[in-house]
């Protein structure tokens, strides 16, 4: 985001401008991605125990983040994962790019992929490109956090 006065750029949260001090009336665009960290938390969330879950499979469900206990299951094909409301697995939060990820179902399994998102996205707490899911699985994407279940 830029100063509407002199153009400067302004991280989210400030309140005035650092170059020229205008005051900043809204320092987050809804079409922006801001950055976080794997392991930060932007509010106090709740989750779910994976131990409980069960579902036929393969499916992710949220664990924690907006939506709670929602379930996408999986057809064969590639579903997309964004903040974009036309992806498949809409995850409507600032910390996940419009286009963030893909995964990829067929005979072999489940495959996930980033797709260039400004985050990354994350299997059991490491940055991926690219990775063939296994069961129970969970996924970091921004601040959701999701289950992958396979058909086992």
């Amino acid at each position: 985001m830029k100063c509407d006065n002199c153009q400067a750029e302004i991280r989210p949260g400030d309140t005035t401008c650092s170059e020229c001090g205008t005051e900043i009336q809204n320092t987050v665009s809804l079409d922006e991605t801001i950055t976080f960290k794997l392991g930060e938390q932007l509010e106090e969330e709740k989750s779910i125990d994976i131990s409980e879950l069960t579902a036929e499979g393969p499916v992710l469900v949220i664990i924690r983040g907006r939506n709670l206990g929602s379930s996408y299951p999986l057809g064969e094909g590639e579903i997309s994962i964004g903040r974009d409301p036309k992806s498949d697995i809409f995850l409507d939060d600032i910390t996940v790019s419009r286009k963030h990820a893909t995964i990829v179902t067929g005979g072999d399994g489940s495959t996930m992929d980033d797709v260039g998102s400004l985050n990354g996205t994350y299997v059991n707490k490491k940055q991926i490109d690219k990775k063939i899911l296994e069961d129970k699985d969970e996924l970091q994407i921004g601040k959701f956090r999701l289950v992958f279940l396979s058909e086992d």
